[in-house]
């Protein structure tokens, strides 16, 4: 209800900014965390969007589900069963972006990253004929909601808010940030003592704020150093996402509820280690204080006895360049500084611990880069008490915790182990749905779509915005053809499209691609158009010269350049990649082992497009080289291997890859010289 008692019913005049209390819920004060409650789902025809769009429906049609709404308003909903039995979470009343990113805020690009590079290595591994195990179901679901692109873009924010800030700060000022606060409306930097921030920053009650327009202004500072290494997600309130500076306090003590206080410093760990700024932040735990085996967190064990003296050597370091700059902390030379100091070493410890006195003397000197965060009560250190519900912050608000954190961190393990499962066969899912969704072909058409590589389409059809040319490439792959519902939950799930855009577009493609669109219901192409995965499909089964031409339609990366993850939660991307890998193995030693080194490079460098970091092509590369003698070939070869494998994983060639390439480059000098003697007569031999 409206303040003048009638009923709010137009969707289309939602404004940025407001906090609807929906049917069924309450409003509360700013800091009141209300008891978490289920309550019925909304009905059926009513979907909650984030925000309006320029073409908001008038009204939501029953077949057109919303994807990936924000629930912030809503009262908790039921969570549905993960693939384990264990709930992937929804978001509670003040968790705002809990539904973008599992709760994990700006940790989650790091987490998105990890899977990345997990699989990267997995695909390396992987034998031929098998394929690297995916989510599906609800832990789909929740791979979605790390990839969300609206909590990547928050991450890259944030971390070039705080670039272009200290950019901007001027010389003499030497502020400390203390919160972060990731609103809607912007990104507000609170800072303890004083600040003095310029335009395109807003001064607030707080501190400064970022308006959500400006953010693009903080591309100008990408390439300085994070000034603030130490700053860890919470959670949330009414004003947006909490980040906390440690370094700020230097040294501060969890308070509370035993449970609750593991789910903080759990997501402490997690965003230290995940964040875009977390490689300048190193993690130290002490034996008896929390585990290491996570995997979401970079921490290392240690003994405190140990580690003092090294910290001790640090932090002597540290202060004598924090005083050679005239500033009275390393927080503050931060902001000053065109060169990067140094990093936070960040410990976990307990008050029982017999030297913790020692560590909280380091990190209480504001000239250490040594951050204490202590599992506990201690006396005259920093305190957070934590409760179930909420957070209290030493001189800051009240924030809201999700008490769902450990069901959060526990999907995202679930996805970071499915990286180690056992390969599976082509027909498990969803592999089997991309064999039956995008069916072998080697009929001509009159369209053409390119999806080994860029986006290309070919035929007769003129110029299509991007809108369209991503219906195109989904319905190309989506043969069996798809709803209106479905179609608008892949390709746009951080919108809502009513069915009048959404069948206006259509019809605008049908009248493009010459009617070669049903009508509907189920939205398909006709036989007239396919694209390069269905001939590739088809030729990879026929000789070896249908193969090498199958090999010849690979260009780049295949959809590596399509907007949104469905290729990648659907199984397209691994399945594609997969095929040409094993197929460019198959004809690569084939033609080694006709003799023709040449052509087998060939085949070598279309997998190479595809997979550029696969350590079997590169082999038969090297091994193409070596039979033509070409040594030079051969060393590119392996050192462009090296560079890629560290470029992507941070990693080596398998050492008996090395050593193969050493054997290798041995038989190629010896052939290269038995060539020369061949060439210039007895003399050589001389």
């Amino acid at each position: 209800a409206m303040s003048d008692g009638s009923p709010f019913t137009d969707p289309g005049l939602i404004r940025p900014g407001w906090q609807l209390a929906m049917p069924g819920s309450t409003s509360h004060p700013a800091g009141h965390v209300p008891p978490r409650h289920p309550a019925p789902p909304p009905p059926q025809h009513v979907a909650a969007v984030p925000e309006p769009l320029a073409d908001a429906p008038r009204h939501v049609p029953n077949d057109l589900p919303a994807p990936a709404p924000d629930t912030s308003a809503l009262p908790q909903q039921p969570a549905p069963a993960g693939a384990s039995g264990r709930e992937i979470p929804t978001a509670s009343e003040h968790d705002t972006n809990l539904p973008v990113g599992l709760g994990l805020g700006a940790a989650a690009a790091g987490v998105v990253a990890t899977l990345a590079r997990r699989r990267r290595r997995a695909m390396r591994q992987r034998p031929g004929g098998m394929r690297l195990p995916l989510p599906t179901g609800d832990l789909a679901a929740a791979e979605h909601a790390l990839n969300n692109s609206g909590n990547l873009d928050a991450a890259n924010a944030i971390a070039g808010t705080l670039r272009l800030a200290a950019a901007v700060t001027p010389r003499d000022a030497a502020p400390v940030l203390e919160l972060l606060i990731d609103r809607t409306v912007g990104i507000e930097l609170q800072f303890t003592g004083a600040a003095q921030l310029p335009e395109p920053f807003v001064a607030t009650e707080g501190g400064f704020r970022l308006p959500r327009e400006h953010i693009p202004a903080t591309y100008a500072a990408v390439d300085r150093a994070d000034p603030a290494p130490a700053l860890v997600h919470l959670g949330h309130d009414d004003r947006g996402a909490i980040y906390l500076n440690l370094e700020a306090l230097g040294a501060v003590a969890l308070d509370g509820d035993e449970e609750p206080c593991a789910d903080l410093i759990r997501r402490i760990l997690t965003s230290a280690s995940g964040c875009p700024w977390s490689a300048l932040t190193e993690v130290r735990v002490t034996a008896d204080s929390v585990a290491t085996s996570d995997p979401l967190c970079k921490a290392v064990s240690v003994e405190l006895d140990v580690e003092l003296p090294r910290l001790a050597e640090l932090a002597k370091h540290t202060a004598s360049e924090v005083e050679r700059a005239g500033c009275d902390r390393l927080a503050a030379l931060r902001w000053r500084s065109d060169e990067p100091p140094d990093g936070v070493s960040l410990v976990v410890a307990t008050p029982g611990d017999p030297r913790v006195e020692e560590l909280v003397a380091l990190a209480r000197d504001p000239r250490n880069a040594v951050v204490a965060v202590l599992i506990g009560a201690c006396p005259d250190v920093s305190t957070i008490k934590v409760t179930s519900e909420a957070i209290l912050l030493p001189d800051a608000a009240l924030v809201a915790v999700p008490a769902i954190t450990a069901e959060c961190l526990g999907a995202v393990r679930e996805l970071i182990d499915l990286t180690n499962a056992p390969f599976v066969p082509p027909s498990h899912e969803p592999y089997a749905e991309v064999h039956d969704q995008a069916p072998a072909s080697s009929d001509p058409a009159e369209v053409l779509v390119r999806v080994l590589g860029p986006l290309e389409i070919e035929g007769p059809v003129p110029h299509l915005p991007p809108l369209l040319r991503d219906i195109v490439l989904y319905l190309a792959l989506h043969r069996r053809g798809v709803s209106l519902g479905e179609m608008a939950t892949a390709l746009w799930p951080e919108a809502l499209r009513s069915e009048k855009t959404l069948r206006n577009r259509m019809h605008e493609l049908r009248r493009a691609l010459g009617g070669r669109i049903s009508l509907g219901p189920g939205w398909r192409f006709d036989d007239t158009v396919t694209t390069d995965w269905a001939q590739f499909q088809a030729w990879s089964k026929g000789s070896l010269e249908d193969r090498q031409r199958a090999l010849g339609l690979v260009r780049g990366q295949p959809l590596r350049e399509v907007k949104g993850d469905w290729p990648s939660l659907e199984g397209f991307e691994a399945e594609m990649e997969a095929r040409i890998v094993d197929l460019a193995v198959e004809v690569s030693e084939a033609l080694l082992e006709a003799g023709e080194p040449k052509a087998a490079m060939e085949s070598v460098r279309a997998g190479l497009q595809a997979s550029p970091w696969e350590e079997r092509l590169f082999l038969l590369g090297m091994r193409s080289a070596a039979d033509r003698g070409a040594i030079g070939e051969l060393k590119t070869l392996y050192n462009e291997l090296r560079s890629m494998l560290d470029l992507e994983a941070d990693e080596v060639p398998d050492p008996d890859t090395e050593a193969m390439y050493l054997s290798l480059l041995e038989a190629a000098r010896r052939m290269s010289a038995q060539g020369l003697v061949e060439a210039n007569g007895p003399s050589l031999r001389r």
